[in-house]
């Protein structure tokens, strides 16, 4: 399936906070921008492309602030693995700098400005056929540059042009849903609203989390108790309110670990539903995994064994297949909170403490994980990992197995930046990557067991990514 990158301005079309001081660009909040942009990608969904809309993508709308020159390798690599580059020429000096990238890598471009608004005199250069001469210098590509009036222009036109070339649509209509996906973890609440079609990965509108830390309760005493309950319900009724102002036409419930152990999970589940209405499905660790291994193999294309990495607070799971059936299963009693509370993080830890949380993860891993799969170069570490990486500034490269997923480390590059990583203070973890301090803890434990399953499953690559349950929902139900 071919990849199509939309470029079009950004930071003139986001409003940042004056008082956000150290930040270079702001949040896109204009509805009529959004579903322009959506309406472009919405063209070549229905002619059967993959798309990167990146101020969606990579930062849902500006939302998730990254450091300028990380978030610019992430859009570098979407356009190296895109076959097709769409940009919306008037406007926007990063749009311009996408095209001469694109032109470079000889990928094919589609060029787009609003009458009386024309581009940068340079794009003209793009074109093969508008030179006699094609000397091969680098810069001819093939491109087509056209003028619209207004937005219905150039949806039309832009359907012209792909029909022009032979392409065909696969659907006339391609319809969106809106939905609310509520994560109830070991330790964390999360929401993500999306908005999303049949085909296509969705598209998050709004992200938010709480962490209230039920499993805490569960461990001690095997019940979920009234506080943690109270909390729960107050949380769950804030979430709601947020659905509903983004006119979710669902909102799906689930539970995992924490729900699966308690003894009262009943009753919990009855006091959800008779006081807020909402159905909370439980979800065993196999659908569990089922959920995230699918949203992953979605997205890549290689052939040979992936491994699917989903880390929770109070387990893991592990899938690795080469095809969208998982033909190893492997299901870890340990999560980060069996680290963090044997480690507890204050103020970074020694390295005699680094290998000590090794030996015990791997300890875990090799119980479950006796012998390397065949194969196996790639471990994908979903649940925000991506984020986590460019948050902290490491050095990615380029991943072309993956049209969504366009970033890797080696899996010996990625232990070198846990070390260093789990040496910092707090401090350093606020000030220079915008983390909250408490969540430290629970990366560093992230990091080591991630690692322990790597080296036992045989991997060499780590592909980050923020995939989760939440994706494999959403898109097992469009199927």
């Amino acid at each position: 399936m071919p990849k199509v990158y939309i470029a079009a301005a950004f930071r003139s079309a986001s409003a940042r906070d004056p008082r956000e001081t150290d930040k270079v660009y702001g949040t896109v909040v204009d509805s009529n921008y959004i579903n322009f942009l959506e309406s472009v990608e919405d063209v070549f969904l229905r002619f059967g492309y993959d798309t990167c809309l990146p101020h969606r993508d990579e930062g849902m709308w500006g939302r998730a602030y990254f450091n300028p020159a990380d978030i610019s390798a992430v859009c570098f690599r979407h356009i190296e693995t895109s076959d097709v580059i769409f940009g919306i020429a008037e406007g926007g000096r990063g749009v311009h700098i996408e095209f001469g990238y694109a032109a470079r890598a000889g990928k094919r471009l589609i060029l787009a400005y609003r009458a009386g608004k024309e581009p940068s005199t340079l794009i003209w250069g793009f074109p093969r056929d508008l030179s006699p001469w094609h000397l091969g210098f680098g810069g001819e590509t093939d491109t087509v540059i056209f003028e619209y009036k207004d937005q219905a222009d150039l949806i039309a036109k832009l359907e012209e042009k792909l029909t022009d070339r032979g392409e065909r649509s696969i659907s006339r209509v391609w319809k969106r849903t809106i939905s609310g996906i509520i994560d109830i973890g070991s330790h964390t609440l999360k929401l993500r609203v999306f908005r999303h079609g049949k085909g296509t990965l969705p598209g998050i509108l709004y992200e938010a989390k709480e962490s209230i830390g039920i499993i805490s309760s569960v461990t001690s005493t095997g019940r979920i108790d009234e506080s943690s309950i109270t909390c729960m319900t107050g949380v769950l009724r804030r979430f709601l309110g947020i659905c509903t102002e983004h006119n979710c036409d669902r909102v799906i419930a689930v539970g995992t670990a924490a729900l699966r152990k308690a003894a009262n999970s009943a009753e919990v589940l009855d006091t959800i539903k008779n006081e807020l209405g909402l159905r909370v499905q439980l979800l065993t660790p196999d659908i569990e995994l089922d959920y995230v291994y699918g949203a992953v193999r979605r997205t890549i294309q290689a052939k040979e064994p992936i491994a699917v990495l989903n880390l929770g607070g109070g387990s893991t799971q592990i899938g690795v297949g080469t095809n969208d059936f998982i033909q190893h299963r492997f299901l870890l009693p340990i999560g980060t909170r069996h680290i963090t509370e044997k480690w507890p993080w204050k103020d970074g830890f020694n390295r005699d403490a680094y290998e000590e949380m090794r030996k015990f993860a791997n300890h875990a891993v090799i119980k479950i994980i006796d012998k390397p799969i065949p194969g196996c170069r790639f471990i994908v570490h979903t649940g925000g990992e991506l984020d986590f990486l460019l948050h902290c500034r490491v050095p990615l490269e380029l991943c072309r197995e993956s049209p969504k997923h366009v970033s890797q480390i080696s899996v010996s590059d990625f232990e070198n930046f846990s070390i260093q990583f789990m040496r910092m203070k707090a401090s350093e973890v606020a000030s220079r990557y915008r983390l909250d301090p408490g969540w430290v803890s629970g990366a560093v434990a992230s990091n080591i067991i991630a690692i322990s399953v790597a080296v036992a499953t045989g991997a060499s690559i780590l592909v980050p990514s923020n995939l989760n349950i939440t994706d494999g929902i959403i898109l097992n139900d469009a199927r």
